[in-house]
């Protein structure tokens, strides 16, 4: 499943969403995050991640599986792919 799907579903039963599938998307960005900056390796990744990343993973760390969680999560992924994408075009 891939990072769209799982987040289409755990929108679509936001009202009880599925922690397993919370646990993988939680876990699925993390991981294309993360491999795409050991791919990539800038000298600077804290310029890449998104604003306020560490503060923003603090809050939905602290509130799994809830609905401002979820979309904070897409977002954080959103903004990520487009910050990288300006990188690779400055390069």
């Amino acid at each position: 499943m891939t990072i769209d799907e799982m987040y289409a579903t755990l929108i679509e039963n936001s009202r009880n969403p599925d922690s397993a599938i919370y646990d993988q998307f939680r876990e699925a960005i993390g991981k294309h995050i993360r491999d795409t900056l050991r791919l990539e390796s800038p000298r600077n990744p804290e310029k890449i991640l998104p604003l306020n990343y560490k503060e923003r993973m603090d809050y939905i760390d602290s509130r799994p599986c809830q609905y401002h969680s979820i979309i904070q999560l897409k977002n954080i992924c959103d903004e990520f792919d487009k910050r990288m994408a300006s990188y690779r075009a400055r390069q």
